[in-house]
């Protein structure tokens, strides 16, 4: 028994290797005769010239950011986009009648932004925190959210070609104890139209 096995795993070995040779045999003559590594290279020349950077999906760093007020020179707006923990805090006014712009420089279309509250826990809940706001874009448009009164990301769709963003934010969750509005990150994602 043991020799009809073995006898039959030898035939079985030498079929595979005869047929993974004859494969490779193949494949190197059809690639020696009939294909044309110019026009191969053609086409992938052509597709890369087609692939834009611009038309991924990109971080966009606004060129300037004004606020209707801030606590101090060491929370402005800049620090929205910077990706640091500073943040943005208002001069003591609870969120009220408060704004804050951003400047993109040059036309993107904006397909989301990302906000984040302070996410260390001790300035999360020494601070108060924006509730309802308005995105008014370059053109007018005006797009209503709401923030939840958590720490985590949250995203809110966008999709507009513009060149500036104001943040107009209409109210707070009112937190018990504070008088300072904050925002951690504002991060504007999408492509540029150039």
């Amino acid at each position: 028994m043991k020799k009809i096995f073995s006898h039959n795993l030898t035939k079985f070995s030498l079929v595979l290797f005869f047929g993974v040779f004859l494969g490779w045999i193949s494949n190197n003559y059809y690639y020696a005769n009939f294909y044309e590594y110019s026009d191969a290279y053609d086409e992938l020349t052509a597709l890369y010239e087609e692939d834009d950077e611009s038309s991924y999906l990109q971080l966009i760093y606004p060129v300037s950011c004004s606020s209707s007020s801030q606590l101090n020179e060491n929370q402005g707006c800049e620090n929205l986009f910077d990706l640091d923990s500073d943040g943005w805090e208002d001069n003591n006014l609870n969120c009220k009648d408060q704004w804050i712009e951003f400047d993109l420089g040059n036309e993107y279309f904006v397909e989301f932004i990302v906000l984040e509250n302070y996410k260390y826990e001790g300035l999360y809940a020494q601070k108060d925190k924006i509730r309802d706001f308005v995105l008014e874009m370059s053109d007018d448009e005006e797009y209503s959210n709401t923030m939840v009164d958590s720490t985590d990301s949250q995203w809110f769709d966008i999709n507009k070609d513009t060149s500036t963003i104001r943040m107009k934010i209409i109210s707070s969750w009112n937190t018990v104890g504070t008088e300072t509005c904050h925002l951690e990150e504002f991060a504007i994602y999408g492509r540029s139209n150039t």
